[in-house]
């Protein structure tokens, strides 16, 4: 039996790890479009949570300085979109609302 080369074998593990609910995508079309799992990137981003750990971080900060995500990316944080109305659900059973503080 031929093993996977690594670039597909990473694809292949990270997408078991998923629920394939939703959008599902391959790990040979991964593969062919060039997208890589960094795992550098992966270390690094390990380290600066594990820096990170003792202190109490909001969730922005967490995005932002942790997992490095861009600016604007986070609607409802500063710099970002306006949260989408559509997004704010009514319960009227328990008399209240569910409204995201974020959403990406």
């Amino acid at each position: 039996m031929a093993s996977d080369p690594p670039e597909l074998y990473a694809h292949k593990l990270w997408l078991g790890q998923i629920e394939p609910v939703g959008l599902v995508v391959s790990a040979p079309v991964l593969v062919r479009h060039g997208v890589f799992v960094d795992r550098y990137k992966t270390v690094e981003t390990q380290t600066r949570l594990r820096d990170r750990f003792d202190e109490a971080i909001d969730f922005e900060t967490l995005t932002r300085e942790v997992l490095e995500w861009p600016d604007g990316l986070l609607a409802g944080a500063p710099g970002g979109a306006a949260l989408p109305a559509d997004l704010t659900i009514a319960l009227p059973d328990y008399n209240d609302t569910l409204s995201p503080t974020y959403a990406v």
